[in-house]
């Protein structure tokens, strides 16, 4: 088994190799899955117990953060299934719920959320 996370860990980092990648990985990395829309590449790092609901340092945008100002219904859907907090504050004072709301399907996922939980198919 950490042979299989070692190389899914590889592929991601070959996969986003044009980024800078600095600090904690695993966390920058599903931030940059969550802006790329890579649901999968989430999924991967979460199993890997990577927080998915981690500040960038630089931002302090998370991965839901990406996902709603690129408007990745999908990443947003499952990120609030996993529990990332809507309400967590970037370095500006935005939350992912202030982002969303000219998206009002957006919107509806992160102020719906237990909603949401209960019926997202992963």
């Amino acid at each position: 088994f950490p042979l299989l996370i070692s190389e899914l860990m590889n592929y991601l980092l070959d996969k986003y190799r044009t980024y800078k990648i600095e600090g904690n990985q695993c966390e920058q990395l599903v931030r940059i899955c969550a802006a790329n829309n890579d649901l999968l590449g989430m999924q991967i790092l979460n199993c890997c117990h990577i927080s998915i609901d981690s500040p960038g340092p630089k931002s302090g945008r998370t991965a839901l953060h990406f996902a709603v100002v690129r408007k990745h219904v999908d990443c947003v859907r499952w990120l609030i299934k996993e529990e990332a907090n809507p309400n967590r504050r970037d370095k500006k004072g935005n939350s992912a719920i202030d982002l969303a709301v000219d998206e009002p399907e957006l919107l509806s996922i992160l102020t719906n959320d237990r909603h949401q939980r209960n019926t997202f198919n992963s």
